[in-house]
């Protein structure tokens, strides 16, 4: 009975349990579709492009709420932004999504996509990888239709049968900037109908500081109207237009606007730096208004670049700088030297204890010592001790044993030894197991090394002298360095009586570790007159200029240098060197100027022993090149005015004429006197040296309607070791970028063996066959790389200049010469370096084959046909060809 009953029980329960969860999933079904919180809702999403709609694949995410969308939104852009600054690492913007936790879902081609939400949620559409969106999804709404506006340039509408604008088209210019003026283009089209007779157009050009974004200067406006509207116009200004209308300065009486006539203007505005370290742009509001109201306003937009033409930015001013000689004004008389000599001290001790051993090896050996010591008289200057003790045993015993030993030997030493003498006693020091194991290594027994590698690195350190002493190598191997390693030390410093002649002082040079001594880490010890004779003994190029590093150091580091008589020589080699170098530093020469007295080799008297000269003539040319690389011309003019016209500062001149009026006049704005002048200068810095012609040709490639093979050849020309010629090279290949010829690993040079070859140095050559063997796959791994290699050459070539001169990386991000529309398609990215610098190689060893193909076919006698027409200097030969040959470029680079 009770049987049947806890059955029925059991049967109910498990009914009772089904209809419950019957009605759970009913009402959970219920809930799916009656509960009003949840939304299906239906996205489409349209990108505005210039007015004009277009739908294309999107992506998305939501979020808990339309607060972490907002959020979410926020740090992409922030990533996206910090993704074009320079350094970036171009893994912004993917840390930025791994942070927030982001998996992008994609919307259909036409940009439509559901999602399944709560009343509340975020949604966040991300187009085109540069524009973002945000929308809540809200009760009783289920479509959702959104507009991104895409930030692009104006552009042309296809038409049917040709293309024409039916929007105002503007177009981001970059910037001429000479330095001390920028040059901003102005420029604007408004299709047929935008105009009428009763319209004004009013332009207003403005400059922006690039660091900031702060406009900082109103230019003077350019007015168009229609010929109705200026009559109106002068009625209504009491018929005085160009007194009573403020607008009327920049009023412009042609071309007048005009109804059913299109309207094309572009012009060039002069802006005077104030701040000749700074970048500026030009932005320019246009409106165009009849007499009632506002027709369109432009707001700014779409105007003005902060990338900048710079394009005498990497002018070599070698030629125009000043050498001084080194003649007998600056010789200082060699000084002594001081130096420092190590040695053992090899006094015995009681075993454990600090008490000297009772024979005459101590006293032989400390009477020595202070022979060797007293010999040096007032000359000897310091003594230092020191002890040491090897690892066996405690270290603290150790420690504690080595000083008190090396106390008996300072007790000795200071009682002995003249009272001005200094003498130290240095803590002592302990050496390792580990030094034990160096020293062992050094003998070159691999067996007995890992033995005692293994001894050490096994076993406690108290543990470690027992096991080594039971080896049968103790006595031979470990027991001599342990001894070695208790030797006391002494050192002591003195005057050197000898001073160098000048092949000593090109000996001590030569052993000195340069690195050490500019960073102050030396011993070593040069003065002015050792300097004088290295400078008068040393002849190779690079070598000197490491002695001007170091005798620059040595000389600025002295109080009072500017009073020194080898002061002036040795910073102007200095100014020399960063002249050369292109890193101009006018701090290194600015001592030795006086700028209130305008006077040049100006002898001035410092006390009744010593004169100096200043405005060494030299100096002030230098001086001036230095402001002239700054790109400050005003400052280099005025040190200019200070000068005689002699060889050199004419030769300035010509690069200050050159680099000031250089642009107006291939521009065709300068007057006939200014462009015979100009013309006078650019024969001059063209001919300045080969690099000149080439960086003048590539910066200014387009504006001198130079095609890229033109330019290229001259920069060719230039040493490879020289960052401005593959930076060059990047300028004229990013017009290029997409269309380059293929380059990659069929390229390389490699020829593969026939089975016949392959099966011969089988059996001749195993060595070579497996070098072959190597060499394959190496080819063959460069051929996939190389099917698979976008990379543009522009970025392969900027990143060697930037590998090769670090600085030129901040250079880029404001070039002008690459456009906005090729920075956005071929981003330069931090983590694709090694992609650039790949590419890099395969370019130079296609280069590299080239010229050994074109050398191999140059006939007999060493010039080629080719040299001959374009009159290539001669080797050491840094002369280009003269000025009336300029104009044949053409003609003979196609005959290349």
């Amino acid at each position: 009975m009770e049987q049947s009953i806890t059955l029925h029980r059991w049967l109910t329960a498990i009914l009772l349990a089904a209809a419950l969860l019957t009605g759970a999933v009913a009402a959970l079904a219920q809930d799916d579709e009656g509960d009003s919180d949840i939304i299906h809702a239906e996205c489409q999403v349209a990108l505005d492009i210039s007015g004009r709609e277009e739908f294309k694949t999107v992506q998305y995410a939501t979020f808990k709420n339309i607060k972490k969308a907002v959020n979410a939104q926020n740090v992409i852009r922030k990533a996206l932004t910090d993704m074009e600054q320079p350094g970036a690492t171009g893994t912004e913007l993917d840390d930025a999504l791994k942070k927030l936790g982001i998996e992008w879902k994609t919307s259909q081609p036409n940009g439509t996509f559901r999602v399944t939400a709560m009343d509340g949620q975020g949604v966040l559409i991300f187009a085109e990888e540069t524009e973002l969106k945000v929308f809540e999804i809200r009760k009783g709404k289920k479509k959702y239709s959104e507009q991104i506006k895409l930030d692009k340039q104006l552009r042309e509408v296809v038409s049917i049968g040709k293309k024409v604008t039916v929007n105002p088209v503007m177009k981001k210019v970059p910037g001429m900037d000479t330095g001390f003026e920028t040059r901003f283009n102005v420029n604007l089209i408004l299709p047929e109908g935008w105009t009428k007779d009763d319209t004004r157009l009013i332009i207003q050009p403005l400059a922006i500081d690039c660091q900031n974004e702060d406009t900082i200067a109103y230019l003077k406006p350019i007015v168009f109207e229609g010929g109705q509207y200026h009559r109106l116009q002068t009625r209504r200004m009491a018929f005085d237009y160009f007194a009573n209308d403020s607008l009327a300065r920049g009023y412009a009486a042609h071309p007048v606007l005009a109804s059913q006539k299109s309207f094309a203007f572009d012009t060039t505005v002069v802006f005077r730096k104030p701040d000749k370290d700074k970048t500026y742009k030009g932005a320019y509001y246009c409106v165009l208004e009849d007499y009632h109201h506002i027709i369109w306003n432009n707001g700014g937009e779409g105007t003005g670049s902060c990338l900048s033409f710079k394009p005498f930015k990497f002018l070599n001013f070698a030629v125009a700088a000043a050498e001084m000689p080194l003649s007998q004004e600056f010789r200082e008389t060699a000084e002594s030297n001081i130096s420092t000599v190590p040695r053992n001290l090899m006094l015995k001790f009681e075993v454990g204890t600090d008490r000297l051993t009772a024979d005459s090896v101590n006293t032989e050996q400390m009477n020595k010592l202070l022979e060797e010591l007293r010999s040096y008289g007032e000359r000897l200057w310091n003594v230092k001790v020191q002890g040491a003790a090897s690892p066996e045993g405690n270290y603290e015993l150790n420690k504690t044993l080595a000083d008190k030993r090396a106390a008996q030997a300072f007790r000795m030493l200071r009682s002995r030894l003249p009272g001005d003498v200094k003498v130290t006693q240095l803590g002592a020091h302990v050496f390792t197991w580990q030094d034990v194991l160096n020293e062992v290594e050094l003998q070159g027994n691999q067996e007995i090394t890992d033995m005692v590698r293994n001894t050490i690195n096994n076993n406690q350190t108290g543990d470690v002298y027992g096991i080594l002493k039971g080896l049968p190598f103790y006595n031979d191997v470990i027991a001599p360095i342990l001894e070695k390693q208790r030797i006391m030390k002494c050192s002591y410093t003195y005057e050197r009586e000898h001073v160098m002649d000048a092949a000593e002082a090109v000996e001590a040079f030569r052993m000195t570790d340069k690195k050490a001594y500019l960073e102050g880490r030396s011993k070593q010890r040069f003065s002015d007159g050792d300097f004088w004779n290295l400078f008068a003994a040393v002849k190779d190029s690079a070598q000197l200029d490491t002695l001007t590093l170091m005798a620059y150091k040595h000389t600025t580091s002295q109080p009072g240098y500017v009073n020194l008589k080898f002061s002036p020589y040795v910073v102007n080699r200095m100014a020399l060197l960063n002249i050369k170098r292109g890193t101009p530093d006018p701090n290194v020469l600015k001592p030795f100027i006086d700028y209130t007295v305008k006077k040049v080799d100006l002898t001035r008297y410092i006390d009744q022993f010593n004169t100096r000269v200043i405005n060494r003539h030299e100096i002030l040319i230098n001086q001036a090149v230095n402001y002239f690389q700054e790109q400050k011309l005003d400052t280099a003019s005025y040190i200019l005015d200070w000068l005689p016209k002699a060889e050199n500062t004419q030769k300035l001149r010509m690069f200050v004429t050159f680099s000031r009026d250089y642009i107006k006049y291939i521009s065709g704005d300068c007057t006939p006197e200014q462009a015979a002048s100009v013309k006078e200068a650019e024969d001059y810095v063209l001919n300045s040296s080969t690099d000149n012609r080439a960086i003048i040709f590539s910066e200014l490639h387009a504006q001198l309607s130079k095609s890229r093979s033109e330019a290229e050849y001259w920069v060719d020309k230039m040493d490879d070791n020289n960052p401005k010629k593959w930076y060059l090279k990047g300028l004229l290949w990013s017009d290029e970028a997409g269309r380059e010829p293929a380059v990659g690993g069929g390229d390389d040079g490699f020829r593969e063996l026939s089975d016949m070859e392959y099966v011969q140095l089988q059996q001749k050559d195993p060595e070579a066959l497996k070098k072959y063997d190597e060499e394959l796959e190496k080819h063959n791994a460069a051929m996939r790389a190389a099917l698979s290699d976008k990379t543009p050459y522009f970025l392969a070539y900027f990143q060697h200049s930037f590998d090769l001169e670090p600085k030129y990386t901040r250079l880029y991000f404001n070039e002008g010469n690459v456009s906005d529309d090729i920075r956005k398609k071929y981003k330069y990215r931090t983590k694709d370096i090694p992609a650039y610098r790949r590419k890099f190689e395969m370019l130079k060893a296609q280069a590299d084959r080239l010229k050994a193909m074109e050398a191999d076919a140059a006939p007999a006698g060493g010039e080629t046909p080719a040299a001959e027409n374009t009159q290539t200097p001669a080797a050491g030969n840094d002369q280009t060809p003269a000025a009336e040959n300029v104009n044949n470029d053409n003609k003979e680079n196609n005959n290349q």
